[in-house]
């Protein structure tokens, strides 16, 4: 019973969110019409080299030797941001297709690239989770006189935090509907790489720790993490 997701309100949800982004982008490149007209198509290779540098490669954040901590955690935060973009893509397709990952190239169950994702994804879940959590404690307790408090910086924090963590209790709750209640989930087996759930760490690491709370509970929190993971990240697209 637990099996199928739910094409229909996968379709309803993205419409609604993508028809709110698609609302906002409206207004926002209408205000940049108003701005005085820049070329930006000559230097490419520079422009192209700026790109890695300093928006994927964050060396404005990790640059500067007084700030290196703070700099690497937000960096941190943004390349596991990166890295999860696929997992995010196949969590959707997964309310259209049981299975969606395997549709993914070289990233299915018959490969191992498709199992080494999963441990690095499983990984980067953790470690974006336990910067934001510093990043927390920085702003609500430590307050250093640089840094500048407002509520934007909270929601950002707490939109990131609750799509890293309703994910891994989707996993952990799934390897429990699994391996102990022998449900018929998809989930990823080979005959040499072994079993998903084994590459996982943190996840099955979870699962053991809400296992106790029986069957229901962990059918609960696969649906709801499912289904919460979903609507936090695409009302985090919107705000």
């Amino acid at each position: 019973p637990w099996r199928s997701m739910n094409p229909w309100l996968m379709t309803a949800v993205m419409l609604l969110a993508w028809s709110v982004f698609v609302f906002q982008m409206k207004i926002k490149f209408g205000a940049l019409k108003h701005l005085a007209p820049e070329y930006r198509l000559d230097q490419i290779p520079r422009r192209i080299g700026l790109l890695f540098k300093t928006g994927i490669g964050q060396e404005k954040l990790i640059g500067h030797t007084r700030e290196r901590f703070p700099g690497i955690m937000h960096a941190l935060i943004f390349w596991g941001a990166l890295l999860i973009g696929v997992r995010e893509f196949s969590l959707m397709g997964e309310g259209f297709f049981i299975g969606f990952q395997e549709m993914i190239p070289f990233l299915g169950s018959g490969r191992l690239t498709g199992f080494l994702y999963i441990l690095v994804y499983n990984i980067g879940e953790v470690a974006v989770l336990l910067m934001v959590l510093i990043a927390f404690y920085r702003r609500m307790v430590h307050k250093p006189a640089r840094l500048e408090l407002n509520w934007e910086g909270e929601y950002v924090l707490l939109f990131i935090g609750g799509i890293m963590l309703t994910d891994l209790l989707f996993d952990a709750a799934r390897f429990n509907l699994i391996e102990i209640w022998g449900h018929s989930l998809h989930w990823f087996e080979h005959p040499i790489y072994g079993r998903e759930s084994e590459w996982a760490p943190f996840a099955t690491g979870l699962a053991y720790l809400i296992s106790g709370f029986g069957e229901n509970t962990n059918a609960f929190f696969y649906h709801f993490c499912y289904w919460g993971h979903v609507i936090v990240m695409l009302t985090f697209v919107n705000v």
